[in-house]
Formats: structure tokens, C-alpha cells, sequence
């Protein structure tokens, strides 16, 4: 029997890899496939997903905990031609979470840590909190621009004054850090 705390752990692992693949349906890749590949085919319950892969992960890391790399391992790689095949390939964010995971259970898998296959889905992506946050460490004045790629470019002139339809600079009347709001007939074109 799982511990508490590695029975929340496989809830957690469950959660992250139910985008992985379909729990059935598909005669090359689904999670009953990965199973059977990896030796434990006997685990999938079937019938609602969430609670079949829940079931998994548990019984494998009960009865044959040294199946449970290439579970994984199947999983992953099934995953990332299923989801190729969709247009919404497995990402660097989805393998550095489950990675990230994998300790709470006792593994560390080569295979997913391998900088080379790491490599392979680009650099992780910085998300919009973390450009804000460096912004905001920068003192938010770095009179910089940064798109979605995190390439830092010059604000464009006249920027300020397209996303909200008023001049650059000071507002007369109006202090500084404060929105400024017209009534419709008085906004600037």
C-alpha cells in the first residue's frame, strides 16, 4: 500500500498526464497500449479515464514498482506522436512539470532528463508573469518592448498612445499613474 504522501503524488502525476493520450480508441496510441508495452497492460481498469490512470500509476508502483520507468517511458513517447499528430505536441513546460513530479515518488528517469531530448523541445518558454516580474525587478522603466519570445525590442513611437487611444506624456489635469477615462464622444481617434 502507497504511503499518503506518494498517493497524493500519483494524483498529482495522474493529473499532468491525462493530456498524454486518449484512454482508448486508438489502435497506436492510448494509455491501455502504453500499459501492455511497459508490461503492466493488466493495470488499465478502462472505463473513466482519470480514475483508470490513477489506478495505474497505484498498481504498478505496488506490484511491479520496477515496471514503473518504462510506464513512463511509453507513456511519453506514444504521447509525442499522438499529440504531434493532433497539432498540440507534448511541450518542454509538460516534461520539466512531470520530472518535477517524479521524485515525490522515489524516480528520477535518465531518459526524461537527458539534456539532449530536452534540447529537442527548444528552450522553456518565459511566461508573461516572469517578463512582468523582470520588468519589475528592472524597476519597470526599461522603456522596452517584449513580445511573446522574450526578445527585448524597442517600444514603438506612439505605442502608448494606439493601445489607448491618448497622447504620450503627461495628462493635464489628471496625476501621474492615473488612468485617464473620456466619455465616448470625447476619446481620441
Amino acid at each position: 500500500m502507497l504511503s499518503l504522501a506518494e498517493a497524493q503524488a500519483v494524483e498529482n502525476i495522474a493529473d499532468l498526464l491525462y493530456d498524454f493520450l486518449p484512454g482508448s480508441g486508438n489502435n497506436k496510441t492510448a494509455f491501455p497500449l502504453a500499459a501492455a508495452q511497459a508490461g503492466v497492460g493488466e493495470f488499465w481498469t478502462g472505463g473513466s479515464k482519470r480514475p483508470a490512470i490513477v489506478e495505474l500509476l497505484k498498481l504498478t508502483l505496488e506490484r511491479r514498482r520496477s515496471r514503473f520507468t518504462a510506464l513512463i517511458i511509453a507513456i511519453v513517447h506514444q504521447s509525442m506522436t499522438w499529440r504531434r499528430g493532433k497539432g498540440n505536441p507534448l511541450t518542454r513546460d509538460e516534461i520539466d512539470r512531470l520530472n518535477a513530479a517524479l521524485p515525490s515518488v522515489a524516480f528520477k528517469i535518465p531518459d526524461l532528463l537527458d539534456p539532449a531530448f530536452l534540447k529537442s523541445f527548444g528552450e522553456p518558454a518565459k511566461d508573461r508573469a516572469g517578463v512582468i516580474a523582470d520588468d519589475l525587478v528592472r524597476g519597470g522603466r526599461s522603456g522596452a518592448h517584449r513580445p511573446a519570445d522574450g526578445i527585448d525590442q524597442p517600444e514603438p513611437a506612439g505605442a502608448r498612445a494606439a493601445i489607448r487611444g491618448v497622447p504620450d506624456g503627461p495628462v493635464r489635469g489628471v496625476r501621474a499613474g492615473a488612468a485617464r477615462c473620456l466619455p465616448l464622444d470625447r476619446r481620441a481617434n
